[in-house]
């Protein structure tokens, strides 16, 4: 496989508010991280509920040994490169914040519109999130598909706006 370019992947992050970074783990690293993190559906799906989408945060689930080398295997300081390339040096990328979304056990269900710092953060200011929402360094998120993944929406522009009438 080619060597992955981080300027062959570049989209207008601060114009669409994303952007599709493929090829980025290589195959060898998928595999790796696959293996390393099998077994947590089950394990959440026992502890927390049979329908489970997500498991958060990682290393609470695989313990340190395991949380280094899936850190390895997905490239974590080439995200962290990137993540500086995109948005400028010195912004911290907290491997403590990675999830693993994961297929339900019998059904899917959808999220209403939200977005996810403001609206799942007691407590927060919301008129000090609006000064800050296209700030790259305040907010953004990173989402590497292990295997194809038709689940993620993303509303280009959205973080330079306020919500619509419809998304209220």
């Amino acid at each position: 496989t080619a060597e992955f370019d981080m300027g062959d992947a570049h989209r207008d992050l601060s114009e669409a508010g994303f952007e599709i970074v493929r090829g980025f783990v290589r195959p060898e690293g998928v595999n790796r991280a696959l293996d390393l993190v099998d077994g947590l559906r089950d394990v959440v799906r026992h502890s927390r509920f049979l329908d489970a989408q997500r498991v958060q945060p990682l290393r609470r689930h695989l313990g340190e040994e395991r949380m280094g080398a899936l850190a390895d295997a997905v490239s974590f300081d080439r995200l962290r490169a990137l993540f500086e390339e995109r948005v400028g040096p010195g912004v911290d990328v907290d491997p403590d914040l990675l999830g693993l979304w994961i297929e339900p056990a019998r059904r899917t269900y959808v999220l209403p519109w939200h977005r996810d710092l403001r609206d799942n953060a007691k407590g927060l200011d919301w008129n000090s999130w609006y000064r800050q929402m296209a700030n790259p360094r305040f907010f953004n998120q990173f989402h590497i598909a292990l295997l194809p993944d038709e689940c993620l929406w993303i509303v280009p522009g959205s973080h330079l706006r306020d919500d619509t009438d419809f998304e209220r």
